[in-house]
């Protein structure tokens, strides 16, 4: 009956590829869900290049996902 919110942040590069910042910015409670949102990236890496006009090398992100359980209210 867990439910929570990680923050990680992940780096994308020029060429769309990605890396996670280990340990999350807010861990869940949930130590498999923080693991399993990371590797999710993971392997959504390659993103689409980042394009030249922003000017900039690499994007720094921070996003949250969360883990809801429809049991508990």
């Amino acid at each position: 009956l867990k439910q929570g919110t990680v923050i990680l942040e992940f780096v994308v590069r020029a060429d769309g590829t990605a890396s996670v910042v280990w340990p999350p910015a807010r861990p869940s409670g949930i130590d498999e869900f923080d693991r399993n949102c990371a590797e999710a990236i993971r392997r959504a890496s390659p993103f689409g290049p980042i394009p030249k006009e922003l000017g900039v090398s690499q994007l720094r992100i921070r996003a949250p996902f969360d883990a809801r359980n429809p049991i508990v209210r």
